[in-house]
């Protein structure tokens, strides 16, 4: 399987991508019994891969690149977004509208599945490593330091919400629009209740830098951090524990995005 990716995305039990340094697409048919390299058509490396299905796919990453297949990736075409930043993460809500997130504040947006990317204003210059939307206006962007910026109008206007530690956020993923978790460096997960208004810190018991979060619903979560390790919820992130392994969704591993900044 693949070893030094940075990402990876399945859109079912069977179908799956993984990206990483060098240019490096790989896909697997069967579930990743068997990775078959395909050809990016760059060397850069590359932080994100996105299926939105088995056909259409992004893969974003340093200097700006930007590569989307509408053939499962049989062939990679180039996508301009007008920027030299590294990006460090695309994410899809719904089938036409979709935002990446970069180095420098960079926020792009697409409203035609990623045939055009045009810059946001996110009033920061700091990198952003994860996006995440409720619907095609409610989103959340998270990054460097604490940062945390949200808006309410599909990104025209990105404002600021406060991070009750100065932790890099990797991770933000909201269950429903007022419920959200952001996970971070030293163990941190924060939570709101209330659309970010405010965010609390959740007691991990870990030191680990968590970089991927995965709540299949309101009140059960994962968290994987730097070496793999897994801890898990079942009270909405009152209090974590790490499962046995047995115990992980398989769904898990294959959501995960790591921006490895």
């Amino acid at each position: 399987g693949p070893s030094a990716l940075y990402s990876v995305c399945f859109v079912n039990s069977l179908s799956g991508w993984a990206a990483g340094p060098g240019g490096v697409i790989t896909a697997t048919t069967n579930g990743g019994a068997n990775w078959i390299l395909q050809s990016s058509g760059v060397t850069s490396t590359l932080r994100a891969v996105f299926f939105l299905n088995s056909l259409t796919g992004f893969a974003v990453g340093d200097g700006g690149v930007i590569r989307a297949t509408s053939n499962g990736g049989a062939v990679w075409n180039a996508r301009t977004g007008n920027t030299a930043s590294t990006l460090y993460t695309v994410h899809f809500q719904g089938p036409l509208t979709g935002w990446i997130g970069g180095s420098d504040g960079t926020i792009l947006r697409t409203l035609n599945t990623g045939s055009n990317w045009a810059g946001q204003i996110s009033n920061t210059t700091l990198p952003v490593y994860s996006i995440n939307f409720t619907n095609e206006n409610s989103g959340w962007a998270v990054g460097y330091q604490g940062l945390i910026k949200y808006t309410t109008n599909g990104g025209t206007n990105w404002l600021n919400q406060t991070s009750p530690n100065s932790s890099w956020l990797y991770s933000v993923q909201f269950i429903n629009s007022l419920t959200g978790y952001a996970s971070g460096t030293a163990g941190v997960i924060l939570r709101t209740t209330n659309s970010g208004n405010n965010w609390l810190q959740q007691a991990t018991g870990i030191g680990d830098n968590m970089y991927g979060l995965y709540f299949p619903s309101a009140l059960t979560g994962y968290s994987v951090g730097t070496t793999g390790r897994i801890i898990k919820t079942t009270n909405g992130g009152l209090t974590y524990i790490e499962p046995l392994g047995g115990e992980v969704p398989r769904d898990f591993s294959l959501k995960q995005n790591y921006p490895n900044p």
